[in-house]
């Protein structure tokens, strides 16, 4: 599998997957700490701190575990489908995919947690169909498809926007190694926390 994903970026391959586990990780990690910081105070009163501790423990550690996956999943897909195209802007299209898919993802998640409007609200009939977070995706994929297919036809035939997108992912690759630092502190306290209590 890593021998895959490597080949999906032969020229610069340690550089290609980095910045492209870097677009892959730092949505997921603003997530997980937006998460974290706003539920940490009430986990806090409700036990004790050694809880908060695993608490934040998990959540980082939940945090690096959907990033390499999604990492996987989208160095697979270059590998397998745009293996002969532009590295450059295989890591754009690679690096838009994925967040696209955790955009529509982060929709769902708002909406099983009540703060968007669930459609069965909205579409009184959808309220019995098992399937509303499916359709929830339907509709944003039909809704954004074209947009992001222009912007990407587009973008991706300008050199200035490819360089503007690897710069912001390379000025983002410190804060990124900050935060596994963060996660293997994270994966530790789960360890200790079910090794010592």
């Amino acid at each position: 599998m890593a021998l895959a994903i490597s080949d999906t970026f032969p020229e610069n391959s340690k550089s290609g997957l980095w910045l492209l586990f870097i677009a892959s990780a730092f949505p997921i990690h603003i997530w997980a700490y937006i998460i974290l910081l706003r539920d940490i105070s009430w986990v806090a009163e409700r036990t004790n701190f050694l809880d908060a501790l695993g608490f934040i423990g998990y959540g980082l550690s939940f945090s690096l575990v959907e990033s390499a996956l999604l990492w996987l999943f989208l160095g697979s897909v270059g590998a397998l489908f745009l293996k002969k195209s532009n590295p450059e802007k295989r890591l754009i299209l690679l690096s838009l995919l994925g967040w696209i898919f955790l955009l529509v993802a982060l929709l769902i998640s708002l909406k099983n947690s009540g703060i968007l409007q669930a459609p069965e609200n909205l579409i009184p009939s959808l309220e019995n169909c098992p399937l509303s977070d499916w359709l929830l995706l339907g509709v944003v994929a039909a809704v954004l498809f074209p947009v992001i297919f222009f912007i990407l036809r587009s973008s991706l035939n300008s050199q200035k926007f490819i360089s503007v997108f690897k710069k912001i992912l390379q000025r983002i690759s410190p804060l990124m190694g900050l935060y596994l630092v963060i996660d293997l502190l994270g994966l530790l306290l789960i360890l200790i926390r079910n090794l010592i209590f």
